[in-house]
């Protein structure tokens, strides 16, 4: 059984890791209202990524 759904909203992380781009079945990934200033290459492995949230909230 793979990884399909990862929800890391709200938890305050100020980077993501490079191994992320290892769970290829991942669809969702969920990093809104975090502290994040970029996402890690490894991303570009997610070929079946289908959504990608990564909203901030705004004052």
């Amino acid at each position: 059984m793979a990884l399909r759904e990862l929800r890391l909203g709200a938890n305050k992380l100020t980077t993501l890791p490079e191994s992320l781009g290892n769970l290829t079945a991942l669809t969702k990934l969920d990093v809104h209202e975090n502290q994040l200033t970029a996402l890690p290459e490894g991303l570009g492995n997610l070929t079946a990524l289908t959504q990608l949230s990564t909203c901030t909230a705004t004052n």
